[in-house]
């Protein structure tokens, strides 16, 4: 018994047949929380709620749908800890977040769900490391494939492409359906030079799911690196939940424009993703580049913009990456390379109209 409450139920799972799996996955759990070795079983299906989570093995024979779930029932506390998590989750404080529900895998041992919070927790803050690892664990308790396209972003984040990208095969030889892990496949394909295949895994995606914003994201980012900047302004057009147009697609969408050769909407475009992160390099860089273009009605304002995004990177504080290296598709290494050169170019410039050479 766990007194009155909210009960949470950790699982543990030998899983025999996968497409029994597929058929019949849910949270089961006995009405009576007991189990008769050689009875039959009541068992109950209950909807997915907050007070009943965890993995899902069992142990099931082909042609029956009788389902064994062994229940260790943690009461009240594990339930205290997530909404706390919750709770810090909606004030933005990821770290306390972290705590909470590091504590909930110190005391009740590491049920898989806990362990993705964990690591999407991990994954805001810019701990790539820690978050793969958390994933790893996970797929280890429960090999599941949501978890492999989680971690596969994560390895994206980190710099880690060609693992990424052999994450998202194992999802996608399990079923060409797997939508998010053709679409984390296209950008990792993007950074390592190979745009034609992304394209692909994005047109792909796309016809899945015709108006995914994500999807329509990552196919334009691959038009973008092929230089067909028409066709990426064609996707960014169908994106229309403004919740999807965020920092990162908006840059996105600075790099068409600037393609386009239309610096004022480049601009705008960098200008609204700063606003929604500040100290956001890739953005501040980008529309220096804008402001440059325009040159010399803006040049005083690309000075400002490409001073910043270098001191960011520099100094290590720049949002747009992590501690790791990289974040968000951008490489920091070459994006620094280029600020700096254009850093250069601008001073250059300014140096000779001022007569200060």
């Amino acid at each position: 018994g766990t007194g009155p409450g909210p009960v949470m139920a950790q699982f543990s799972m030998v899983l025999v047949n996968p497409r029994q799996w597929e058929r019949s996955i849910s949270v089961w759990t006995s009405s009576s929380h007991q189990f008769d070795e050689g009875g039959d079983w009541g068992f109950s299906q209950l909807a997915p709620t907050e007070e009943l989570q965890g993995e899902l093995p069992f142990i099931c024979d082909d042609g029956s749908l009788r389902i064994r779930v062994d229940i260790t029932l943690h009461g009240e506390r594990i339930a205290e800890l997530q909404a706390k998590a919750a709770a810090a989750q909606a004030a933005g404080r990821l770290r306390e977040v972290e705590r909470h529900l590091s504590h909930a895998v110190k005391l009740f041992g590491v049920p898989t769900y806990v362990l993705m919070e964990r690591s999407e927790v991990y994954r805001k803050l810019g701990h790539f490391e820690e978050a793969i690892a958390d994933l790893s664990r996970a797929y280890e308790l429960t090999p599941h494939p949501d978890i492999l396209v989680s971690r596969s972003w994560s390895h994206f984040n980190a710099g880690n492409y060609i693992q990424s990208i052999l994450d998202c095969d194992a999802v996608v030889r399990g079923g060409p359906d797997e939508c998010w892990a053709l679409n984390n496949r296209s950008y990792a394909y993007a950074r390592v030079g190979q745009p034609q295949k992304a394209l692909m895994d994005a047109n792909a995606a796309l016809e899945a799911r015709p108006l995914e914003p994500a999807f329509l994201d990552t196919r334009a980012y691959a038009y973008n690196m092929l230089g067909e900047f028409e066709k990426a302004l064609a996707d960014f057009s169908l994106i229309t939940d403004e919740e999807y147009l965020d920092d990162n697609c908006r840059t996105h969408m600075c790099d068409t424009f600037l393609g386009l050769e239309r610096y004022d909407e480049a601009a705008e475009a960098a200008t609204r993703a700063i606003k929604m992160r500040d100290a956001f390099a890739p953005a501040l860089a980008r529309r220096a580049r804008a402001y440059w273009s325009m040159r010399p009605r803006r040049v005083m304002e690309a000075r400002v913009d490409i001073d910043r995004a270098v001191e960011l990177r520099v100094s290590g504080a720049d949002r747009g990456f992590s501690r790791d290296g990289c974040a968000d598709g951008y490489d920091a290494m070459a994006e620094l390379q280029w600020y700096v050169e254009l850093q250069n170019e601008i001073h250059s410039y300014i140096a000779r109209s001022t007569g200060m050479v």
